[in-house]
């Protein structure tokens, strides 16, 4: 009695003990233990979410981009509701009881029992929740960890939903080789997504986690086949599908291969990835693939073109213009394009941007009372101390119109707008719309407007944005929703790392390329293909994941540092009885950037503070949520006039369409070649060049970017969009010759006017500088105060012309000499260059003498006699003269054989 007893209490001990065991695994599975720091997808908390492999969607949920896993694994997470096919198949052959069992289910475990004793088949009892635990778990198979496993499975019960279990097994199901998961199968297997699949493909997905020996499309389709099959004709039993879908599913062929997915922007895939702040699984970019893909191959066609050129290169980005989300994102003509540095990210490169920068001045110049669209501007050679800039064409056309100076991309004229404007208050406007660090205007000084400010895709992006916007600046938005990625825009890092470092060339020993590619047009391939694999490469495996191309992290140029002076020219001015009719019909020219360039001891941060410009742009633009730099008006009028740019080369391609807003840009040395577009819809900005910074004769940015530009808008629905006129602005009567504002005092003369249309917003236009009133006796001469007929003398008003542009117009044989009246007054014999007082910085490698070319206005093209310092230099009729000059005060005068007389005085300095 007592042994029963013993043996009864021995067996109430144990099942005590197994009780309390059973709670103590049941309390002790914590899913939350699993994947803590990996931001949560799903709407429930996945333990599994570490094991994901991290993937790029496009704006509609598109995959772009699969990274793999540290397993190498293709193991994608979708958080999409199960589609009801896939749910049926897999719930029917894997779990049949699933939504009436607790985590176990004893009716399996009994015929399990039955059916290993009374066949030699053997057949498991789990379930989808007990898998689930085992995937979670990875325990070895054994009797002992299929216990826990149940109970587990239990615990897991108690704490998620049906649906979720079920995603968490589909989501976590081997289907063979590196695939994990079903979006990842249905992907390779099938080509397309979980809720497309047929009834046979997802009979096939619920059979292969449960047939892993038979995981080979290849050996064993037969085997899997039978499998499939006698699953849909089990859903057909059970009345899940009718007759007609069973005949035309067992009809279905068995996929024989597998097709990898071909990731879609990866450029900017990987950026997200390796920019990912919360460490998520999946990330929404704002591209749209259907787009991305057609501008990915059609820039690639289009590559390779180019490289027959030996323009081996191209970037571009397309964003809507109301939001500024990127729509398509081109780091490079083609990713897998190793051999021509395809991996690079030429979005985030930065370059100089050539003539892109005008717009922004033109705009800028309208909404400050300096021009109109019809002024007119002085295009002849000038000289600003040892800054000489040129057009690019090296002609010249005395006097062009604002908006004809845009038009035809005319350098002179921006730069003496820039020098009116102001190159710091530019500098600091272009800094609130771009963001970058720099904060030191005089390293550019007048040659900014020229590109030497070297600048990135999205650069240039955001100004064209903002132009699209009318004036009012816009992030630019690369993921969803906008926002996410705060860490996202990172120009202002990289450029305060390129101005942090000391930047050396590609062929240097010393270069330690770390996220640069430095510009070399001597360095050969090889050498550079060295100096990137020693680079560090923004890859997967830096993040602890592997994309399926590698990748190598964009380049960045360093900034020229170009010095610049700004100097006052005060041209003399000689009487034109009349106006002017001045014809441009040149073809459009591009920037060219004059390297040759000094700096102004007068021109620096402290006399242009940050916070000052920031104030008086303020005080024109009440401040508000959205920052704006510009009138509505001046962005449409500059809009307009872009409009009128010519496409070199391609005047046919899409005549059938309306013309758009467009500019493009040549960099000096034909390294770059630019182009910008902008519609109510779009806004595109593309580049083509070589990463190595090789400059190319044929890179022009009209021919080169503006074909591509025009090629990759034509893959584009509804790009013809007219922008509408914002109705903020007035009308301003206008001198009709000079396109500026007529004077109060001159506004009682017959001076021919005519109306043109400016911002409400903008202040007063500028009178014109070209009328002035004069004296005439009776005989039409012009007189002043000391002649005795004074006092008979009627006013008038005549058009008076810079001396330059008249010696310019004189050379040119342009007919005004016979316009010029005798006047004791008249001044036919001027100094152009050096000007008065002005500073000329002796070049570095010169220690005693400097070679300055003076350059003079000889309208009557008389004999000139030349005295530098008291000195005779000589006599002749020419406009220039090469001076040797040493350091110091130097005085240089010129007289002509008529007695006229001109004197300045300049100053050479280290």
């Amino acid at each position: 009695m007592n042994l029963k007893q013993n043996v009864f209490r021995i067996f109430i001990l144990a099942g005590f003990a197994l009780i309390i065991y059973c709670a103590y695994l049941f309390f002790s599975f914590h899913p939350r233990d699993f994947s803590q720091n990996v931001s949560q997808d799903s709407n429930y908390y996945d333990p599994f979410a570490s094991r994901y492999s991290k993937s790029v969607v496009d704006r509609n949920g598109a995959l772009l981009s699969v990274f793999l896993n540290d397993k190498e694994q293709w193991h994608l997470n979708d958080t999409e509701q199960i589609p009801n096919k896939l749910k049926i198949a897999v719930i029917t052959f894997e779990d049949k009881h699933f939504y009436s069992h607790f985590g176990i289910d004893f009716f399996a475990i009994f015929r399990t029992i039955r059916d290993n004793f009374s066949r030699s088949k053997r057949a498991g009892a789990s379930t989808l929740s007990m898998q689930v635990v085992k995937l979670l778990l990875e325990n070895p198979r054994t009797y002992a960890n299929k216990f826990k496993e149940s109970i587990y499975a239990l615990r897991l019960e108690s704490l998620y939903h049906k649906d979720s279990i079920l995603q968490m097994y589909l989501n976590n199901a081997p289907y063979g080789g590196n695939i994990v998961g079903f979006k990842s199968a249905s992907l390779l297997y099938f080509q397309k997504l979980p809720k497309d699949l047929t009834w046979a493909e997802s009979c096939l997905l619920a059979v292969l986690p449960n047939a892993p020996g038979l995981i080979n499309l290849k050996k064993n389709q037969n085997l899997l086949e039978k499998k499939r099959n006698a699953l849909l004709q089990r859903l057909y039993e059970l009345n899940h599908i009718d007759s007609t879908i069973l005949n035309i599913s067992l009809k279905e062929p068995i996929p024989d291969s597998i097709i990898y997915h071909k990731n879609i922007a990866p450029h900017l895939s990987l950026r997200l990835i390796n920019e990912d702040k919360k460490n998520k699984i999946t990330l929404k970019a704002s591209v749209d693939k259907a787009i991305q893909k057609r501008l990915e191959y059609r820039a690639k066609e289009y590559a390779m073109d180019l490289q027959r050129q030996d323009i081996l290169n191209l970037s571009a980005l397309l964003l809507d213009s109301k939001n500024g989300e990127v729509i398509a994102y081109l780091g490079s003509q083609d990713f897998l394009d190793i051999e021509n540095f395809g991996q690079i990210d030429g979005v985030r490169s930065f370059r100089s941007p050539g003539s892109l920068l005008k717009p922004l001045l033109y705009a800028l110049s309208i909404d400050d009372g300096l021009i109109s669209p019809q002024s007119m501007l002085v295009d002849v050679p000038l000289f600003f101390a040892n800054f000489n800039p040129q057009n690019a064409s090296h002609s010249y056309f005395g006097l062009v119109s604002a908006k004809d100076s845009l038009i035809k991309s005319l350098n002179v004229p921006f730069v003496n707008l820039l020098q009116e404007y102001g190159a710091a208050k530019f500098f600091f406007n272009l800094k609130e719309i771009v963001g970058f660090k720099d904060n030191d205007p005089h390293i550019y000084g007048l040659s900014l407007i020229l590109g030497t400010k070297e600048m990135s895709v999205e650069n240039i992006a955001k100004i064209y944005l903002m132009l699209a916007n009318f004036g009012e600046i816009k992030k630019i938005c690369y993921a969803l929703p906008c926002g996410d990625f705060a860490g996202l825009d990172s120009i202002e890092i990289m450029e305060s790392k390129l101005q942090d470092s000391k930047v050396d060339s590609i062929e240097s020993k010393n270069a330690n390329l770390t996220r640069h590619v430095e510009r070399s047009e001597t360095s050969n391939k090889d050498n550079i293909e060295s100096k990137l694999q020693d680079s560090k490469v923004v890859s997967i495996e830096s993040n602890s994941q592997n994309f399926i191309e590698s990748n190598l992290s964009p380049t960045h140029h360093p900034i020229k540092k170009t010095d610049s002076i700004e100097s006052n020219l005060q041209d003399s001015k000689v009487d034109v009885s009349h106006s002017l009719n001045m014809t441009n019909n040149q073809d459009s020219i591009e920037s060219k950037n004059i390297e040759s360039s000094s700096q102004d001891s007068n021109l620096s941060p402290t006399h242009y503070p940050t916070k000052k410009i920031d104030s008086m742009e303020s005080n024109r633009h009440p401040t508000n949520k959205t920052k704006k730099i510009l009138s509505a008006g001046a962005s449409f009028l500059t809009l307009e006039s872009l409009k009128e740019l010519k496409r070199e080369g391609i005047e046919n391609l899409h005549k059938d369409k309306k013309i758009i807003a467009w500019k493009s840009g040549t960099s000096y040395g034909r390294k770059d070649a630019w182009a910008a577009g902008v519609t109510p819809l779009y806004t595109l900005i593309v580049w083509a060049g070589n990463f190595t910074g090789k400059g190319n004769s044929d890179l022009l940015g009209a021919n080169t970017a503006g074909s591509l530009l025009f090629a990759l808008l034509g893959e584009l629905d509804s790009i013809d969009l007219d922008f509408k006129n914002p109705g903020d602005l007035k009308e301003v009567k206008i001198d009709t010759f000079s396109g500026y504002a007529i004077d109060a005092d001159l506004s009682e003369y017959d001076i021919p006017s005519s109306v043109t249309f400016l911002p409400i917003e903008s202040k007063p236009l500028k009178p014109s500088p070209f009328l002035k009133k004069v004296w005439l006796d009776s005989k039409g001469k012009q007189i002043d105060s000391n002649n005795p007929n004074f006092i008979n003398a009627q006013p008038s008003v005549k058009y008076e012309l810079p001396l330059s542009v008249l010696n310019y117009y004189k050379l040119q044989n342009v007919n005004i000499y016979s316009h010029i009246k005798d006047s004791q007054n008249d001044r036919v014999l001027k100094i152009i260059y050096p000007t008065n007082d002005l500073k000329i910085i002796q070049a570095n490698d010169l220690n005693k003498e400097q070679n300055v070319i003076a350059r003079i206005a000889n309208l009557k093209r008389q004999k000139v006699f030349w005295y530098l310092d008291g000195e005779f230099l000589g006599e002749n009729i020419l406009d220039s003269r090469t001076l040797n000059l040493g350091l110091g005060s130097h005085t240089l005068i010129i007289i002509g054989e008529d007695g006229s007389k001109d004197s300045i005085t300049f100053y050479v300095e280290k």
